[in-house]
């Protein structure tokens, strides 16, 4: 694999967004989604920029007619809310055929910072069946609420919850059934996005003779994903584990200057793991305990 190099900072938020529209978009000209993650994360210059490079590639497995240049996020998680058939999040269809959402999610990266060009949403419809839909992130009420709590990683890349006051929704962008079609899988793509850009982070910093290691399991890892891009299996949940031990591992070659920005973001990864561990076990079809 080749490794593009850049070091690409976001500050708080404060960055060149067209900038990096552009970085993001010459990647994917030349790469596919899990190749770019990786020359991605090669040229950032914090973990928390490989998240953002990472995130944008996978939420554009949501949608195909998303603009290389353009930035999005998935809107779907709710305080409080620990299933998405309990998402209170409502739409509502018109007469004409259109759709309006009203509701609040928790989290969504940079709105403030008017970094993102659309939203997709997840919201019940009025026989609480689960849809994903398209929102201009600039549209007429989406309104960002100031956290009431510090960030605790990926701090530049802030995050607020969102309202939605009667928004209307993009024309021909509705996905039904979308706790099987966008909520299950967007957690296996950012899995393997997140995974892929953290490690072209590492591969930058550590030893030389570290690398042949690491491209082997990023290279093993992106071969699976090709094989499968739907959604986790034993293949590639192993695929994945493998990545994120070796990473675990060449942590501790990470310069001193290095290593604190990496203990706090990837705890990011340590998340991944243990949502990975409880869809493995289903896989299997074993009992939770």
């Amino acid at each position: 694999m080749s490794s593009a190099d850049g070091l690409w900072h976001i500050t708080a938020g404060a960055a060149d967004f067209n900038q990096l529209r552009l970085v993001v978009s010459e990647a994917l000209a030349t790469d596919d989604a899990v190749s770019a993650a990786f020359q991605l994360g090669y040229a950032s210059a914090t973990p928390s920029v490989a998240f953002f490079f990472a995130y944008q590639l996978a939420v554009r497995q949501l949608d195909s007619e998303l603009a290389n240049d353009q930035f999005a996020a998935f809107a779907a998680s709710e305080k409080g809310v620990r299933s998405s058939r309990d998402f209170s999040t409502t739409a509502q269809q018109q007469e004409d055929g259109s759709w309006r959402i009203c509701g609040q999610k928790s989290h969504v990266m940079l709105l403030p910072q008017q970094a993102l060009d659309f939203i997709y949403v997840l919201a019940n419809d009025a026989q609480q069946q689960l849809h994903c839909f398209k929102v201009a992130a600039s549209g007429a009420g989406v309104e960002a609420i100031e956290a009431n709590k510090p960030q605790p990683f990926v701090v530049d890349i802030p995050h607020t919850p969102v309202m939605f006051n009667n928004v209307s929704c993009e024309t021909g962008y509705v996905r039904d059934r979308a706790h099987q079609t966008c909520f299950k899988p967007f957690r296996y793509w950012e899995d393997v996005m997140v995974g892929l850009s953290f490690a072209g982070w590492v591969l930058k910093r550590v030893p030389e003779s570290a690398h042949c290691r690491l491209e082997a399991v990023c290279q093993k890892l992106i071969d699976v994903y090709h094989n499968n891009t739907a959604y986790y299996d034993a293949e590639n949940i192993a695929a994945i584990d493998q990545l994120m031990q070796t990473l675990v591992a060449l942590s501790n070659e990470l310069p001193d200057a290095e290593k604190q920005s990496w203990k706090k973001d990837s705890v990011l990864l340590s998340m991944g793991t243990m949502a990975r561990q409880k869809v493995a076990v289903k896989l299997r079809g074993e009992p939770l305990q």
